[in-house]
């Protein structure tokens, strides 16, 4: 532990998948039928996911102005985010690897990647040990 603040924000959490959050697939065949995909559960759309990483992501440019700021998400709303802020760099549909780095300065008031989706510091033989 650093000694630095750690700051819960929920605009980084995940998707919300709607009332089908946290279940799996068998309860909900049991509960809505075999084609409960078809079905409207209020889950947050993609274009919601990303107006929210967008805002999360200026208000951290705006209040740590020149600062060095690191940043825990999950996959799914990273990707999105990355894809809305930097479109001509990032597929919407990667999958970045479980604890990835990437790292994004911002030049001329555009972000661009330093690093993306990097795991070298995974194999380091200090954390192997």
């Amino acid at each position: 532990y650093t000694g630095l603040d750690i700051i819960y924000d929920q605009r980084i959490r995940e998707i919300s998948r709607g009332t089908i959050e946290g279940t799996i697939e068998s309860e909900r065949v049991k509960k809505w039928g075999k084609n409960w995909h078809h079905q409207d559960y209020g889950e947050e759309t993609i274009e919601a996911l990303r107006q929210r990483g967008v805002d999360f992501v200026k208000d951290v440019l705006t209040t740590y102005e020149n600062k060095k700021v690191l940043v825990v998400t999950h996959g799914k709303f990273l990707i999105q985010t990355l894809h809305e802020l930097c479109p001509e760099a990032t597929d919407e549909n990667d999958l970045v690897r479980n604890a990835s780095m990437t790292i994004l300065k911002q030049v001329d008031r555009r972000l661009h990647y330093l690093l993306y989706d990097g795991t070298c510091h995974l194999t380091s033989d200090e954390i192997s040990k």
